[in-house]
């Protein structure tokens, strides 16, 4: 279990550099397939940072099915392409892509 640590600056101000990660996982994505990731448990609470495959469009869901949008506008569960999210231990985060396929990564930092 990797702890999220922030570093600091040359001036002692705290910085987003993180340690190398101890949970992290990836997949390749199938066009309109949705994966899960879950949350790992070992930690009570943990920073989910995101990687997405350049160029590709990916939309995450937390703790539900992550859906593609619509030709309209209309209120989804989901997010394109996130940095990073809080999320708790043994929640689900899904992902789904319309590109032909899309390789993603997630890597978990314990915070509590």
């Amino acid at each position: 279990m990797t702890q999220l640590l922030m570093q600091r600056d040359l001036s002692g101000q705290n910085t987003f550099g993180l340690p190398p990660c101890d949970n992290k996982f990836s997949t390749t994505l199938a066009t309109t397939v949705a994966q899960t990731f879950t949350v790992p448990t070992v930690a009570t609470r943990w920073l989910a940072v995101f990687s997405v495959e350049p160029g590709a469009s990916v939309w995450f869901a937390h703790n539900a099915t992550a859906e593609l949008p619509g030709a309209a506008v209309d209120d989804k569960n989901s997010e394109q392409n996130p940095a990073a999210w809080i999320v708790k231990s043994g929640d689900t985060i899904s992902a789904i892509t319309n590109n032909t396929t899309a390789e993603i990564g997630v890597k978990f930092y314990a915070i509590s």
